[in-house]
């Protein structure tokens, strides 16, 4: 278990049991998940490192959906627009 979580630091118990089975060790996933959190507790395992991407930075680069400040008022019509999108596909048998 423990080379396991050292080779893949960010699987969680239920991945982790998928190789140990194939291994032929018989294991539940709350056992793998109880054994981690033993490992934890006496500091064999660390967390694992923090993706590289913030959720502050993924906002920053959508250029589109940007929400107005609630200070701000409508000057004209049209300035503060909502738009509602659904896909709609025609049935199989109607396609050509």
């Amino acid at each position: 278990m423990r080379r396991l979580r050292k080779t893949y630091p960010r699987w969680v118990k239920e991945i982790l049991a998928v190789p140990m089975k194939r291994e032929g060790q018989q294991v539940s996933v709350s056992t793998v998940g109880h054994i981690l959190g033993q490992l934890k507790a006496r500091g064999w395992l660390n967390k694992p490192p923090r993706s590289w991407v913030t959720v502050r930075e993924w906002r920053l680069t959508r250029p589109y959906a940007r929400r107005t400040p609630r200070e701000s008022a409508a000057e004209k019509a049209g300035d503060l627009v909502q738009v509602d999108t659904a896909d709609v596909r025609p049935p199989l048998a109607c396609t050509r």
